[in-house]
This record gives structure tokens, C-alpha cells and sequence, in this order.
């Protein structure tokens, strides 16, 4: 793994960590399914993975990375795909998605509150 100095990962912080948050509120939205502070961390560590692989991918250094146009997409892309991945597992566990049914029903109670 490329390693990263306190200055660089300062600068990626500065950059990214409102992103970081976000995506770690979005992960499960339940304190009691996931911890904000483990998903931050969680994704901290793929921040980590994101740089080292683009450098590697380019053959770039990790201030080249940092500043190069690419790697603002490309760390996004790692970012919510994890979000995606750590999820899925816990959405579909605790049961958050609605039946097709009930999805229904909230629809016809929509379509009537506005009606009134």
C-alpha cells in the first residue's frame, strides 16, 4: 500500500470529509444497526484504499492523485459504492424496504391527501 502522509491525508480531509459524513449518516440512518463513528472510520479506510489504488492505476504519486481532475470522481465512485455494499446487508436484515403492497397503499393515501 502507498503510504500516505499526515499533510496529504490533511489535505484529502479538507476535501472530502463532508462527503465522508454523509455517506456514513446515509449507510443506515440507525444507531442501533451502525455506528456513525464506525462508518466514518469505515470509510476513512477506503479513502485510503482509493488512493492507493488510483495511484497505482495512474503510476502517480499521491499528491499527483490529489490534485489530478480523475481522482475526484473516482474516489466518489469507491466512497458510495461501499456505502452500497455495507447497506444492502444491513437494509436487508432489519427489513427496511416496504412490500410492493404497502408501497401501494401509500400511494393511494398521497393521491387522496391531495385530492382534499
Amino acid at each position: 500500500m502507498i503510504e500516505v502522509s499526515n499533510d496529504q491525508w490533511v489535505r484529502y480531509i479538507s476535501k472530502y470529509e463532508n462527503l465522508l459524513w454523509n455517506i456514513a449518516r446515509r449507510i443506515s440512518g440507525d444507531e442501533a444497526t451502525a455506528n456513525l463513528e464506525d462508518n466514518f472510520s469505515d470509510l476513512c479506510a477506503q479513502a485510503l484504499n482509493s488512493i492507493d489504488s488510483y495511484c497505482r492505476k495512474e503510476a502517480i504519486t499521491v499528491d499527483q492523485a490529489l490534485d489530478a481532475p480523475g481522482f475526484d470522481k473516482y474516489t466518489k465512485t469507491v466512497l458510495w459504492n461501499y456505502k452500497a455494499k455495507k447497506g444492502i446487508p444491513l437494509t436487508k436484515r432489519m427489513g427496511f424496504r416496504r412490500s410492493e403492497e404497502h408501497t401501494s397503499e401509500l400511494q393511494s393515501q398521497f393521491r387522496i391527501s391531495y385530492a382534499v
